[in-house]
């Protein structure tokens, strides 16, 4: 017999040590070999397997990889049998998240595994490394800031159904209509969206219907920033540069036009040309219209279609000028400079004065400061 370190039986059993609750017969000292006894007082004494490991349904656990059959892997979790987990598409992109540098799963790697099936006769334990990937890719799609692909499936009078792809999963998402652009869309260009791949990003998780809630919307204004620093207004020639947008809405004090995608800004009705200037606000949104770029302050972009210089171009500390007394305020009066310029005159200069113009009325006034970022300027009275 090959292994067998002793000569008799005596010798052989003090060299394989036992305990008192774990007994083996004769007939296997005289039959197996030492390493073979070992391994099988291992297996009889659980210092192996755990026969004491109470599994149910849902429970999450630990295994190692051991072989596959044509069906299933094969997870080792210290137990009497293996776990098996069927060989399909999603198990292969969860397992895959194991996987080292050479796309390989070690066999000492620990692995989760959901318990998702026991059964008695025969005895089989059923799992899936899927179900918990799957879970966890929830919660990672709730933390994440960075845009998801995701497939317009279909489009109704609420929203569009989206299917999101993320870790490898198909996941099932809606987007409001108010959350679809920029701006609100028509119906045309909503149904232009049906079948295009989109860039998302994620705004809330609904368990009650168990769906994303998705928002075009809030990338697209993510790149706003960008795109304004991009913005050229003049060319090389310092000739203004002509845009052609969209009519988003319209006002009545202008046309709203969104352009390049992700921008939107404002015609005033007195920076509209004669086409439009009677007859603005019954624009229909989704019209195309063209315009130059007048101004960018912050991230609000003043459009025009007549390039004309006006007192805001201009305007300076200590400048003169004769306004118009536009509007009151609580705290001071409006006054009008041009068509497209207006300044403030606080309560506190009136005070001084003894008097306050009424509306309408012209009066002559000094520039005392002007703050370009928040387009404002502050009079004082002549």
């Amino acid at each position: 017999m090959d292994n067998f370190n002793f000569d008799t039986l005596d010798e052989r059993k003090s060299n394989i040590k036992t305990s008192n609750k774990t007994i083996i017969l004769n007939h296997v000292y005289e039959e197996y070999t030492d390493n073979e006894i070992r391994k099988l007082y291992e297996l009889l004494s659980g210092e192996t397997y755990n026969y004491g490991l109470k599994l149910n349904v849902g429970d999450k656990i630990v295994g190692k990889i051991v072989g596959e059959t044509l069906t299933d892997y094969l997870f080792d979790i210290g137990y009497k049998d293996y776990v098996r987990v069927e060989k399909r598409k999603s198990e292969e992109i969860a397992l895959s998240k194991y996987a080292n540098d050479e796309e390989t799963v070690s066999f000492d790697i620990d692995v989760e595994i959901l318990i998702t099936e026991l059964s008695e006769s025969p005895y089989v334990i059923k799992g899936s490394l899927a179900a918990l990937h799957k879970n966890d890719t929830y919660v990672d799609i709730l933390k994440t800031d960075e845009p998801i692909e995701a497939l317009v499936v279909t489009s109704f009078p609420a929203g569009f159904t989206l299917e999101l792809s993320y870790n490898g999963y198909k996941i099932p998402s809606f987007m409001p209509n108010i959350l679809a652009g920029v701006n609100k869309l028509t119906p045309e260009q909503g149904l232009e969206l049906v079948g295009q791949i989109l860039l998302v990003k994620i705004e809330s998780y609904s368990s009650e219907k168990g769906t994303f809630i998705a928002s075009r919307k809030k990338y697209l204004k993510s790149l706003i920033p960008q795109e304004i620093a991009n913005l050229k207004l003049r060319d090389e020639k310092n000739v203004p540069i002509p845009y052609t947008g969209t009519v988003t809405g319209t006002a009545k004090f202008g046309i709203f036009v969104e352009f390049n995608e992700i921008l939107t800004g404002m015609i005033h009705k007195d920076n509209l040309s004669d086409v439009y200037k009677n007859v603005y606000q019954n624009v229909e949104a989704g019209s195309e219209i063209q315009f130059f770029v007048k101004e960018v302050i912050k991230e609000k972009l003043i459009l025009t279609q007549v390039w004309k210089e006006t007192i805001w171009d201009s305007v300076d500390k200590n400048s003169e000028y004769e306004g118009t007394v536009f509007d009151e305020k609580s705290f001071g009066m409006l006054i009008r400079l041009d068509n497209e310029t207006l300044g403030l005159v606080h309560n506190s200069e009136f005070e001084k004065r003894g008097s306050r113009p009424s509306i309408g009325d012209k009066i002559k006034v000094k520039v005392l400061t002007v703050q370009k970022s928040e387009r404002k300027i502050y009079l004082t009275l002549v």
